[in-house]
């Protein structure tokens, strides 16, 4: 057992003790603790933090650290930031606590008009004169709407209304089958699950729709990149020092000690493909 030490300690707002640890839920108020601890306990004023980080700290399951963030983030308690790496590969979300700043004692303790005794206020009126904080009344309704997410897969959580608006404009056999190949690749690529699968699948489906119709939804979208790293390598001059490999299934590069690996069959092959030769100040034109 952890015995508390002093003076390691973590400089936490009075206000998210004072009023926001009763409007918050015990999940939510967790996760905005573990936040502040990875910010003001480090003196940064943000962190790149996984949803893994968070599920190992606090001991909450992936989808209600999503939906914990959610929320937080529609309260204005914390800021997200989104990053991808040199490849466009996505990377953990960096996250900070919302601090206003210059406010005066009324606008930085508002709290005080909710949670203020009477007997406690003054013959002149209140310590704050501005109308209280009231909880927003649509906190229920929102958390009744992220409860009704369905699982579809190991992965996917999509509620009712966003499947059929789905299935309206893409078809429910190419929806059910873009679904499906999501999961795979969260688990092939062992990479964090995404937070809005509605919004995901309609981008997997404005991306692929960029390239003639040859989305991965239809059969050949795996010949068609195969073609094209064909290419590749036979436009790169034999003594090229990143000169691709090519397997049965994928083409590999290799940068130094690290290596990056695309397979014919992953969403967002052209894409990712064109992004590493543009590094490279390579072009090579797609063909069919």
């Amino acid at each position: 057992m952890a015995k508390i030490y002093a003076p390691n300690f973590t400089q936490i707002p009075n206000v998210i003790f004072d009023y926001w640890m009763n409007i918050l839920t015990g999940e939510q108020f967790k996760v905005l603790l573990f936040i502040a601890r990875k910010t003001f306990g480090w003196h940064k004023d943000m962190d790149r933090i996984s949803i893994k980080q968070i599920e190992k700290a606090t001991g909450i399951s992936n989808r209600s650290v999503t939906r914990s963030l959610s929320i937080l983030n529609e309260h204005g308690l914390i800021e997200k930031y989104e990053s991808t790496s040199e490849f466009g590969d996505r990377n953990p979300n960096s996250y900070r606590i919302k601090v206003n700043e210059g406010g005066s004692v009324c606008e930085t303790q508002r709290y005080v008009c909710e949670t203020e005794p009477p007997a406690s206020k003054t013959e002149g009126g209140s310590v704050c004169e501005t109308p209280p904080i009231l909880k927003e009344k649509n906190t229920k309704e929102r958390i009744d709407i992220y409860s009704a997410l369905e699982k579809h897969g190991k992965h996917v959580e999509l509620s009712k209304e966003d499947l059929a608006k789905l299935n309206k404009k893409f078809g429910e056999e190419r929806v059910a089958f873009m679904i499906e190949k999501i999961n795979d690749y969260i688990d092939s690529k062992g990479i964090e699950p995404y937070e809005d699968y509605a919004a995901t699948i309609r981008n997997w489906f404005r991306n692929e729709s960029k390239y003639g119709g040859a989305i991965s939804t239809q059969p050949g979208y795996s010949e068609l990149n195969k073609r094209h790293a064909e290419r590749v390598l036979q436009a790169f001059p034999v003594n090229h020092p990143h000169k691709p490999v090519l397997g049965n299934d994928y083409i590999e590069f290799c940068f130094g000690m690290k290596s990056e690996v695309l397979k014919f069959s992953d969403n967002g092959f052209p894409e990712r493909l064109d992004s590493i030769l543009k590094k490279m100040n390579i072009v090579i034109e797609r063909g069919g």
